[in-house]
Order: structure tokens, then C-alpha cells, then sequence
């Protein structure tokens, strides 16, 4: 496997058996999510200074991506995470998130966490 240093760093490129020309891989859009959840566990960390501890749930059949328990008061935050990696072409400095309606039901308190990564670098998170 080789990396090419000159290429954005969501593609992967791999040699063919014979060592012909690489195919070139992308990170699907379930791998970015997976990255994004990550980074919300990261960043839930460093900010809280240790007091959050994000958990990621066995199942997810609510659409809860992260648990993040609290451990000054012993409650849990349930945590849905949406992520973009480009905003709105008509408007570069809008983006558009969609969450199902089964996720922030009424009866149950839950945060969504918007993440907008930068396109090549998908280990920067922009904030508003």
C-alpha cells in the first residue's frame, strides 16, 4: 500500500497485484462518519477537560451515534452526529443537515452536533 503525498488525503491509491498502475480507493460515506463521530469524541474530551466520556452505543437503533457520560453529575448525553464535508453550492456559507424524526423525539432530551469537515483534511472540524 502507498501513500502519495501530493494526493488529498481521502484517497487511498493501491497498486494492482502486478504492481501496474494504482486504483484509486475513496473513504465511503460511512468511513467519514465513523471520522466525524471520532472527532466529536475528541473534541468532547479535550474541551470538557476529562469530564465528558463519550461512549458509542452497541446498537444504534434511536440514531444516537455517541453517549457522553458526565462524570461530575452521573448523567449520560445522548449525542446524534451529522456531518458535511463541502456546504451548499449556491451558498458557500450555508450547510444542510437532516436528521430523522425518530431521533429527536419529544419525550427524550438529545443533542445533535452539526460538523462541517474540511474537504482534503478531514481531521480538521470547522466551527461556527
Amino acid at each position: 500500500m502507498r501513500f502519495d503525498q501530493n494526493e488529498p488525503t481521502t484517497e487511498v491509491r493501491v497498486a494492482d497485484k502486478n504492481h501496474n498502475s494504482p486504483d484509486v480507493y475513496r473513504l465511503t460515506s460511512t468511513q467519514i462518519g465513523a471520522l466525524a463521530e471520532n472527532l466529536v469524541a475528541n473534541e468532547l474530551m479535550i474541551h470538557s477537560h476529562g469530564q465528558l466520556s463519550p461512549f458509542q452505543p452497541v446498537a444504534d437503533d434511536d440514531g444516537l451515534d455517541l453517549l457522553a457520560y458526565n462524570k461530575a453529575t452521573g448523567l449520560g448525553i445522548p449525542i446524534q452526529v451529522k456531518y458535511r464535508t463541502r456546504t451548499l453550492n449556491r451558498s458557500p456559507n450555508n450547510v444542510h443537515f437532516e436528521t430523522r424524526k425518530a431521533t429527536l423525539r419529544a419525550e427524550r432530551w438529545a443533542m445533535v452536533v452539526c460538523v462541517l469537515m474540511e474537504d482534503e483534511d478531514l481531521t480538521t472540524v470547522r466551527r461556527a
